[in-house]
């Protein structure tokens, strides 16, 4: 019983990391595209690449969460994503 709670709370979170990562891309993707300069974002994309780590894929891992199990993440419509 506990278990099935730990892993719905974990499944909770791993969907705040992807809507985090989602919000952060939908704000610097347009800079980006305007001036590529990686520079300028680089502290960026290292939170991004963080969050993917540990928010997301070690989160998976530690919990055994397939990568075909489906959650919702609020900010994202469904259908927008390909």
């Amino acid at each position: 019983m506990f278990k099935f709670l730990k892993k719905g709370r974990e499944v909770n979170n791993l969907a705040k990391s992807f809507n985090g990562m989602y919000l952060m891309l939908q704000e610097i993707v347009p800079q980006i595209e305007q001036n590529p300069n990686q520079a300028e974002f680089r502290e960026s994309i290292l939170v991004l690449a963080y969050i993917a780590t540990k928010g997301v894929h070690d989160r998976m891992d530690e919990n055994e969460i397939s990568m075909t199990h489906k959650i919702m993440i609020p900010t994202i419509q469904r259908g927008l994503l390909q």
